[in-house]
C-alpha cells in the first residue's frame, strides 16, 4: 500500500484588504466588532489585542485524499452478481439476474469475501471485475448470523488480494473509506466514499430476523449495492464489510 497518510494542502487566499484577528472578539453583526479585556487588564473598557495579516497570508487546510490509494486498492475490489431460475407463464423457465453486491479478494487462490445476503438463493454467482469479464464463482461456505460468505474464482487476472486489517485498532474519529458497486451504476468501475468511523460496538437487527452484533458505524456513504464492500483504513486495510444501510 502507499504512504499512510496523503494530504492535499488548499491554500485559501485572505480576502482583499486587511484582516483583523481579534483575541476573544466576538462580531456584533453591525458596527464594530466587540472586544473583550485581557484578565489582567485593570481597564474594563481595554481592548482585545488585534493583528493585523497582510493580503497574501494564506492558510493550508489539509484534507484526507485517497486518489493514490484507490488506485492502490482497486484489482482487489470486485462486483458479485446472482441469477435465478424463473418459471414463465408458459412453463418455460428462464435465468436472470437477481441482485448485485461487491466483493473482496483477498486470497491469491482466488477467495473472494462478500456478504451472505448477497448471494443467498442463487442458482448461479459471478465475479465481474475491471475488464467487464463475468467470473464464475463458487460458493464455499456463508453464515447468515454474521451476514459473511466466502467465494472461490479460478481467474485472477488483474486482481490483487487486499490486506486486511483490524477493527480492534479503529478508532471513533478515524478517516474511513468504502468501495463498491453502489446502485449498480457500472458493474467495472465501482463509487468511492470517505468518512470516519463514527461509532463500534454497534447492534442491528435485520429483515430476516437475524441481530448482526458488533458493527462499526460510518458516515460514509453507503447505498445499495456496496454491500460485501470493504470499509478500508487510512493504510488500504480491509476493517470491516459493508453490509447494511
Amino acid at each position: 500500500m502507499g504512504p499512510t497518510k496523503r494530504t492535499l494542502r488548499l491554500r485559501l487566499l485572505a480576502a482583499t484588504g486587511t484582516l483583523l484577528l481579534l483575541a476573544a472578539a466576538c462580531d456584533s453583526g453591525g458596527g464594530e466588532p466587540t472586544t473583550t479585556a485581557p484578565a489582567d487588564s485593570s481597564s474594563p473598557t481595554a481592548p482585545a489585542t488585534t493583528v493585523a495579516a497582510a493580503p497574501d497570508d494564506r492558510m493550508e487546510v489539509v484534507l484526507f485524499d485517497v486518489s493514490e490509494l484507490v488506485k492502490d486498492v482497486r484489482p482487489g475490489v470486485v462486483t458479485v452478481t446472482r441469477t435465478e431460475v424463473s418459471i414463465g407463464m408458459f412453463g418455460g423457465a428462464s435465468e436472470q439476474q437477481s441482485g448485485t453486491g461487491t466483493g473482496i479478494v483477498f486470497d491469491e487462490a482466488g477467495l473472494v469475501l462478500t456478504n451472505f445476503h448477497v448471494i443467498a438463493d442463487a442458482e448461479r454467482v459471478f465475479v465481474i471485475a475491471e475488464d467487464g469479464a463475468p467470473r464464475p464463482a463458487r460458493v464455499i461456505g456463508g453464515f447468515a448470523g454474521t451476514d459473511l460468505a466466502v467465494l472461490e474464482i479460478d481467474d485472477m487476472t488483474g486482481l490483487t488480494p487486499l490486506a486486511l486489517g483490524s477493527s480492534e485498532d479503529a478508532e471513533v474519529g478515524d478517516p474511513v473509506i468504502a468501495i463498491g458497486n453502489a446502485l449498480g451504476l457500472d458493474e467495472t468501475q465501482p463509487t468511492v466514499s470517505v468518512g470516519i468511523v463514527s461509532a463500534k460496538g454497534r447492534s442491528l437487527p435485520t429483515n430476516t430476523g437475524v441481530q448482526l452484533e458488533g458493527l462499526l458505524q460510518t458516515d460514509a456513504a453507503i447505498n445499495s449495492g456496496n454491500s460485501g464492500g470493504p470499509l478500508l483504513n487510512a493504510q488500504g486495510e480491509v476493517i470491516g464489510v459493508n453490509t447494511a444501510i
